[in-house]
């Protein structure tokens, strides 16, 4: 963006050199940092459900899987990762945290987690269906079989 400002002599008498350039480089820097800083935390993430399962993956760019920890408690997923300092190793890193729930029928047992390139996929396997059950029908009525079950415990 360039600014034109006709300004009289005696205005500039009291800038610095640079005054417009400083000016416009800060309006500049100021906001990169603020897209920046409100990046990390918000975010978009897929849900893809197939036959087999519930596919979850999200942005998590600067984190390694080292700096990754995703836990489960009851049906809340939790992860949360630690994006290190490029340039400043004493400088703590910036903490990124996703909160989710989990799909009904997905087998908590079997949830893996993978990195790559900054995005994490998520597998939620689903549960196995119970298999439906035959029930063999005899033509032969047995007293002493029912006889327990109508009965009532009155």
């Amino acid at each position: 963006m360039v600014r034109s400002t006709i300004m009289p002599m005696k205005e500039f008498a009291n800038k610095p050199a640079f005054w417009g350039f400083e000016r416009d480089l800060k309006d500049v820097l100021d906001g990169m940092e603020t897209a920046w800083s409100a990046t990390p935390n918000k975010g978009t993430f897929y849900l893809k459900e197939t036959d087999q399962a519930f596919l979850l993956s999200f942005d998590m760019p600067g984190v390694s899987s080292d700096d990754l920890n995703i836990s489960l408690e009851g049906q809340v997923l939790k992860v949360y990762g630690e994006r290190k300092s490029l340039f400043d190793e004493q400088k703590e890193g910036e903490v990124i945290s996703k909160v989710f729930e989990i799909p009904k029928g997905s087998d908590r047992e079997k949830i893996q987690a993978h990195i790559s390139n900054g995005v994490v996929y998520i597998a939620m396997p689903k549960m196995e269906k119970e298999k439906a059950k035959s029930i063999k029908v005899s033509d032969e009525f047995s007293e002493d079989k029912w006889s327990g079950l109508l009965k009532s415990n009155k």
